[in-house]
C-alpha cells in the first residue's frame, strides 16, 4: 500500500514537472514552489503531529493560483494581490473545522477581491463576487459549522472563477 502511495507521487511529481516545463519557466517555478513547500509541509507535520492551515492555503489556494495566471501571461501585482486574498478566505474555511469562521476573517479578503475589481472598473465580476459574498452570509447563518464550509467552497470557487475570467 505505501509503495503505491509513493510511486504514485513520484510520477504526480515528474508528470507536474514535465508539464509546468513545457508551459515555461514561471509555471516550472511555481511548480517547483509547491514542491517545496508540500517537503516542508511534510516535514513539519512529521516532528510536530500537527498540519499547518497557512501551509495548506498557500498550497491549495495561493499558488495554484499564480501558476494558473501565469500559465497564460505575467503574473500581475492585482493578480498576485487577489491570490493571496483568496488564499487568505480558503485558510479562514479550513481552520473553522466544527465551527462557524469568523465572519470578518472570511469575509473582509473577498470584500478585498470586490474592491480591487471595482477599482479596475470590472463591475460585473465585482457585483458577481459580491453576491457570492452574501450567498456565503445567508449559509454561514443557518447552516451548522461543518456543512457551511463544505457548502461555502463552492460559492468561494464561483467567485474565484469570475475574478480570474475577468483579470485575465
Amino acid at each position: 500500500m505505501v509503495g503505491a502511495s509513493v510511486s504514485s507521487g513520484w510520477v504526480a511529481l515528474v508528470v507536474a514537472v514535465l508539464v509546468s516545463a513545457t508551459i515555461g519557466w514561471r509555471a516550472l517555478a511555481l511548480t517547483l514552489a509547491v514542491v517545496a513547500l508540500t517537503g516542508l509541509g511534510t516535514l513539519r507535520a512529521l516532528h510536530s503531529a500537527t498540519d499547518s492551515n497557512t501551509l495548506r492555503a498557500v498550497v491549495y489556494g495561493v499558488l495554484p493560483w499564480w501558476l494558473g495566471h501565469a500559465a497564460f501571461t505575467s503574473l500581475t501585482l492585482e493578480s498576485a494581490g487577489i491570490g493571496l486574498l483568496f488564499g487568505w478566505t480558503y485558510r479562514v474555511l479550513m481552520e473553522s473545522g466544527d465551527h462557524k469562521p469568523v465572519p470578518a476573517g472570511l469575509f473582509l479578503s473577498q470584500v478585498g477581491v470586490a474592491v480591487v475589481l471595482f477599482a479596475g472598473s470590472q463591475f460585473v465580476p465585482a457585483f458577481v463576487v459580491g453576491l457570492a459574498i452574501a450567498a456565503q452570509a445567508s449559509l454561514r447563518s443557518f447552516l451548522v459549522a461543518h456543512s457551511f464550509a463544505r457548502r461555502a467552497q463552492a460559492w468561494l470557487m464561483l467567485a474565484m472563477l469570475v475574478c480570474a475570467l475577468a483579470i485575465a
